[in-house]
């Protein structure tokens, strides 16, 4: 359940009271008010038209960085011993991506997100077994409703959030503790220990 005053603000607003109006602090995950407030976010709210484009193709680019990331990774081979644990990560990570973009697409709540989710609760219920309980955790009911945009909008942004933030910790360690990998070159053997570590002879 989800309770959300909202006082509706006049057309003009002074802009100095404005600046601070933006989706994370204005956004009141309501689905009657859904495309009224991201309206107002575009149109009322100094600069919000900019700070929404850059938040929707920064998440464009993105999903693209990460991918581009797990092909280079995968042709150098880095995801061989001993950084397969890097590589699991690093999935996780992708997928949490993912998420982040499927779940910031629903607070839309237009017809591209209605249908999207709709497509998305779909593929969930085939799942074998798990299938309807998924769907029925997924949208909070069985229908799209407010339930549904109150649960995106927390996935969105407190619990993935959350997750990515650890998960880049733990990538990140991991990768200081054993180190990259070696670019790859035409007759040279890949070395079997991280490239931080010394032999002796």
């Amino acid at each position: 359940m989800v309770v959300c005053v909202w006082k509706r603000r006049p057309r003009r607003v002074p802009s100095a009271t404005r600046h601070r109006n933006y989706a994370g602090i204005n956004l009141c995950p309501l689905r009657q008010r859904s495309v009224e407030q991201f309206a107002e976010l575009n149109h009322d709210v100094t600069l919000g038209w900019f700070i929404r484009a850059l938040h929707g193709w920064g998440s464009n680019f993105m999903v693209a960085i990460v991918l581009i990331h797990m092909v280079q990774v995968f042709l150098f081979g880095a995801f061989k011993f001993p950084r397969e644990l890097t590589w699991v990560i690093g999935v996780f990570l992708l997928l949490m991506t993912l998420g982040m973009a499927f779940t910031g697409q629903v607070l839309r709540f237009d017809q591209d997100a209605y249908w999207g989710l709709g497509l998305g609760a779909s593929i969930a219920s085939r799942v074998p077994l798990l299938g309807p309980a998924i769907v029925k955790l997924m949208l909070g009911g069985p229908i799209i409703g407010g339930a549904t945009l109150s649960r995106f909008f927390a996935l969105h942004v407190f619990v993935i959030p959350g997750m990515l933030i650890g998960f880049v910790g733990l990538h990140l360690l991991m990768v200081i503790k054993l180190g990259i990998n070696e670019w790859p070159m035409p007759g040279r053997l890949v070395k079997k220990q991280p490239t931080n570590t010394t032999t002796t002879n």
